[in-house]
Order: C-alpha cells, then sequence, then structure tokens
C-alpha cells in the first residue's frame, strides 16, 4: 500500500537536529512514497536538511494565525485517491497505526539516537 505522510511545520530549520521530525523522516522516511512537508516560515536551513530525502516535498505557507492555509497546501498537492497519513511536527505514529499500515515500527525514540 503506497501511503503519503503530510506534516505541518513551523520555522523548523535550525531546531531540526535532535527534534522528533528529524527522528521520524531518518526512520520513517522510506516507509512512504512521498511525504509532504508545510512549513510555516520555511527557512535555508530546512531547505537543506529536507532536502537529503529523495521523498520528501517541502512547501513554504507563511503563517496567518490559522492552520486552514496549511492544511489547504498540503490537500492541493494530494493525488485524487491519495493514501494520507497526517501528522504534527512533533507527532510519531504508534505502533499498532504502523502495524496497521504494514510499516516497519522503531518503538522509541531513544532506540533511535
Amino acid at each position: 500500500m503506497k501511503i503519503t505522510c503530510a506534516m505541518i511545520t513551523m520555522n523548523m530549520g535550525k531546531d531540526i537536529p535532535g527534534s522528533t521530525l528529524e527522528y521520524f523522516l531518518k526512520t520513517h522516511s522510506k516507509d512512504f512514497e512521498r511525504i509532504i512537508i508545510v512549513d510555516g516560515n520555511l527557512t535555508h536551513e530546512a531547505i537543506d536538511y529536507y532536502g537529503w530525502f529523495k521523498n520528501v516535498e517541502y512547501f513554504d505557507s507563511p503563517w496567518k494565525d490559522s492552520y486552514v492555509d496549511q492544511y489547504r497546501v498540503f490537500a492541493s498537492k494530494l493525488k485524487e485517491g491519495e493514501m494520507c497519513l497526517y501528522l504534527d511536527d512533533d507527532e510519531l505514529p504508534s505502533k499498532e497505526l504502523f502495524d496497521f499500515l504494514n510499516l516497519t515500527y522503531y518503538d522509541t525514540i531513544e532506540n533511535f539516537k
């Protein structure tokens, strides 16, 4: 099953090292056909980091006191009938969800470090 993951973040650039977003991309990017990241303030640091992952697509959508614009950006990038898992940039899916989707699960962030 091919699945796209969509994430919304805000100015993550210099904060990527050591973050849940870094853990997720390094351990799970290969599990998804595409990962769409919509950033409320996309920086050069973030662009450089996202460039390491072939299946990461990133978009700048300036923050306007509402997530609506960010949701619209990632929704507009989905293909008709595409299955999408949405996560916040500080959120990891549960083992049960990964089992259901037949994806590899890493039990804790500590095992990644």
